[in-house]
């Protein structure tokens, strides 16, 4: 399919856009001109998402009473909340690894706090005191504690109660899910209207569905509660719609998708509402060639200079680099029926 010239395809490239002049002495390979920025916080409405494979311990949540404040980063969080999703709390955690590089987990306690020695005097801060090697915040009353936390009137301490579910909490308190266990794979940043968007695969209890993330900082990913962007219906795509790729062309944005066990791969179309319906019951290009080897995922749609929409994909589980062209007819043609890329050809020596 060949669209009009007016259609803007911007190239992010060494040598294009991004490029800092100041540094062109720079060299143009696999690690320049980028920096690392530091993890990124993914969060699924205001949980963690926390890998499958972490230790189920890992994921759930705090007993509370009220609402969670907003915040942007820790600064606008009281001194033992944290800023986790948006949101100020106290962290709960199971190990160390789970806190801030400042703050250890009292495993007794369930909970990350600041380092402290008991035998040291004065080793937490005013209102504070050691329990069980960490910093936790005296109180007479539930106004003393932070979010997530509740006073102990029998140890005059600010305690927290550690849930998955509601019915752990009791009946005056509900549990605020911190951490859930997601794989969420294969991103893909896009620009709708003057904000940056990231659509990304979300693998949960087997299943996998496309969700739109908003990106409010360049170390936070949320996506909105509710619905995905696109989950897996048809049959063929076996519980899983996953490594998205978006494409602005003719009016139009497309979104393919892998389904499946690269079963093949589907193309959707943004609706009035920004909702995305699929183009057809099965996927517009399966595997068949025979270095396919029955797989066929992991899309990457870009127009070329003369306005044909160019489908890459990933054929035999990582075996090459197939690419093909949108026709007028809206089916796709291999080109060529061999791979364009094999990984040989991509080995660099001592790299």
């Amino acid at each position: 399919m060949r669209y009009a010239p007016a259609l803007l395809l911007a190239l992010c490239s060494c040598g294009t856009i991004g490029r800092d002049d100041a540094l062109a002495e720079r060299p143009c390979n696999a690690t320049g001109p980028w920096s690392d920025r530091g993890s990124v916080e993914v969060c699924l409405g205001s949980a963690l998402a926390v890998p499958t494979s972490a230790p189920a311990t890992d994921v759930g949540g705090l007993c509370v009473a009220d609402e969670a404040r907003p915040c942007d980063d820790d600064t606008d969080c009281r001194a033992t909340e944290r800023c986790r999703c948006g949101l100020c709390r106290v962290l709960r955690c199971r190990s160390s690894s789970e806190c801030l590089a400042d703050e250890t987990c009292i495993v007794a306690l369930g909970r990350c706090a600041r380092p402290c020695d008991p035998a040291v005097a004065d080793a937490c801060p005013a209102g504070f005191g050691c329990s069980l090697g960490g910093c936790v915040a005296r109180c007479g009353e539930e106004a003393d504690c932070a979010h997530g936390e509740s006073c102990s009137i029998r140890s005059g301490r600010c305690v927290v109660a550690n849930c998955t579910g509601d019915g752990d909490c009791g009946t005056e308190r509900r549990c605020e899910v911190q951490t859930i266990a997601a794989d969420v794979l294969g991103p893909d940043a896009f620009v709708e209207g003057d904000h940056a968007l990231v659509w990304a695969e979300v693998a949960r209890e087997g299943r996998s569905a496309i969700h739109r993330f908003a990106w409010p900082s360049p170390t936070r990913l949320v996506a909105a509660p509710g619905t995905p962007l696109l989950e897996p219906l048809a049959t063929w795509e076996e519980g899983r719609v996953g490594a998205p790729s978006l494409l602005a062309a003719g009016g139009t944005v497309w979104l393919f998708y892998a389904g499946g066990a690269d079963a093949g791969i589907g193309l959707a179309a943004a609706d009035a509402t920004g909702s995305f319906v699929r183009v057809s019951d099965g996927p517009i290009l399966a595997p068949s060639a025979t270095w396919e080897d029955g797989r066929v995922g992991a899309p990457a749609a870009a127009v070329d200079g003369e306005g044909n929409v160019l489908l890459l994909y990933s054929g035999g589980g990582g075996a090459g680099i197939g690419a093909a062209r949108w026709t007028s007819d809206g089916t796709f043609e291999r080109l060529p029926a061999s791979p364009l890329l094999l990984p040989g050809v991509l080995e660099a020596p001592g790299r």
